[in-house]
C-alpha cells in the first residue's frame, strides 16, 4: 500500500507501475511451472474476459512464452484432436 501511495504522489498509476508488472511476472512463473520443456503438452486456460477485452491483457499475453493462443472452444477442440492435449478416460 505504501508503494502504491508513493507512486500516486508522483503522479503515476500504481496499477500500471506496480500491479501489472507483478501480475505479469506471477503469470509467467505459473506458466513456466506447468510447461517446462518443448516436449510438454498441455493447456493453460485464461478464462477471465478482461485478458481479451482490456488493454493490459495484451501485456500479460505478450509476456508469455510463444504458444498457440485460442479464443474459442471449437479451436481448442481442433487443437486437442491434432495434438492430443487432453485425454479423457
Amino acid at each position: 500500500k505504501a508503494r502504491s501511495e508513493n507512486l500516486e504522489t508522483q503522479g503515476k498509476k500504481p496499477f500500471f507501475e506496480l500491479s501489472l508488472p507483478h501480475a505479469t511476472t506471477m503469470l509467467r512463473q505459473a506458466f513456466g511451472r506447468l510447461i517446462r520443456s518443448e516436449s510438454d503438452k498441455g493447456v493453460v486456460a485464461l478464462l477471465d474476459s478482461r485478458i481479451w477485452k482490456k488493454a493490459y491483457g495484451k501485456t500479460l499475453i505478450s509476456n508469455l512464452p510463444r504458444v498457440n493462443v485460442v479464443r474459442t472452444f471449437s479451436e481448442l477442440e481442433r487443437l486437442n484432436k491434432e495434438f492430443k492435449l487432453l485425454e479423457f478416460k
